[in-house]
């Protein structure tokens, strides 16, 4: 019989066909070679079932009707192939799009190309990179002694960041002598007294009281500070505090404030020591004020004690007569060593 063999002119070499004209009864026909599977076959034109022929064995097609002398068949194959990523690289490298922007917008992905060219020759491991993941509040990275990325977990409360030269910690603050904010009252407004009770024994032994701009309700009356011995359920006012040899109803100030209007009223630190001692607290008064006069009062360092053996842990200031009109009183901590 004649036949002709050969490649149909289809791009990538994906399909070959193989036309043969059939002798009488003819019912082998063999071809160039075919995968299984991938077969389509043409007898006069007509596409036959696959129920009418068999090719299985990558060369031959065998008809289950045998041929007509005469009749052409077309025998058409495919090839199987896969798309790789190095061949999609290599065609056209994503060449085909406007501009880099273009690709990365298209690509689904969100971070910029400057963003993206940072990790441009990171050397990151996959460890180090997840040290990112689902990081905890208040933890940090740092290099640890390996050279790698590591997290260091957040201190306890009040620690602070430390170096001892070569790695980080945390590490309690230091202590002694550093002074600590611990209350204020606000702003005072015709208030009969204020009191601060936030004493702690554990970690403050003195403390200072700053009044900014305190004015009493009454012009000329005397600032009064007492002690209290349970957390301020009561305060004594008795003789039994000292100034030199004098007895007094309250830690001495001698501040006897004016209240015209303009005037900055008391300002200053008044100081308190051993008040978590259970032997006297004593005080020293390092303020100023505006007297009735217009003229200005100072405390000199005047000091004066508390002359009852038990611990301080509350402070109430009022004036001796009249509301505390304005001003505001901050209190602060000298921590123990």
């Amino acid at each position: 019989m004649a036949g002709y063999i050969g490649t149909g002119a289809v791009p990538q070499a994906t399909q070959k066909r193989d036309s043969f004209t059939a002798t009488a009864g003819q019912t082998s026909f063999a071809t160039s070679g075919y995968s299984p599977g991938y077969v389509d076959v043409y007898m006069n034109g007509v596409r036959l079932a696959s129920a009418d022929f068999t090719a299985t064995n990558g060369s031959d097609v065998v008809l289950a009707v045998a041929a007509v002398v005469g009749d052409t068949l077309e025998i058409v194959s495919f090839t199987s192939f896969e798309v790789t990523l190095g061949g999609l690289q290599a065609a056209n490298n994503l060449s085909d799009l406007v501009d880099a922007p273009t690709a990365i917008t298209n690509l689904g992905v969100t971070s910029t190309a400057a963003e993206l060219n940072k990790l441009t020759g990171a050397t990151l491991s996959t460890a180090e990179l997840n040290q990112l993941n689902a990081i905890t509040r208040g933890s940090i990275l740092y290099g640890n002694a390996s050279g790698a990325t590591a997290r260091l977990a957040a201190g306890g409360a009040s620690t602070v960041l430390t170096s001892d030269g070569t790695d980080l910690s945390w590490a309690a603050a230091a202590a002694g002598g550093s002074l600590e904010f611990i209350a204020s009252s606000g702003a005072l407004s015709n208030a009969a007294d204020f009191a601060f009770t936030q004493f702690d024994d554990s970690k403050y032994n003195n403390y200072q009281f700053v009044p900014v701009n305190v004015k009493p309700a009454t012009d000329n009356v005397l600032l009064e500070v007492h002690a209290s011995a349970d957390g301020g359920s009561t305060y004594d006012t008795g003789s039994n505090y000292k100034l030199n040899t004098t007895a007094v109803t309250s830690f001495y100030t001698g501040a006897s404030v004016g209240n015209a209007s303009g005037y900055t009223g008391l300002n200053g630190i008044f100081h308190i020591y051993n008040a978590g001692s259970a032997k006297f607290t004593s005080s020293v008064n390092d303020m100023t004020w505006t007297k009735s006069t217009g003229a200005f009062g100072y405390g000199g360092g005047t000091g004066s004690a508390h002359i009852v053996d038990e611990v301080t842990n509350a402070i109430r200031f009022k004036f001796a007569s009249g509301n505390i009109a304005s001003g505001t009183i901050l209190m602060y901590g000298i921590k123990k060593s």
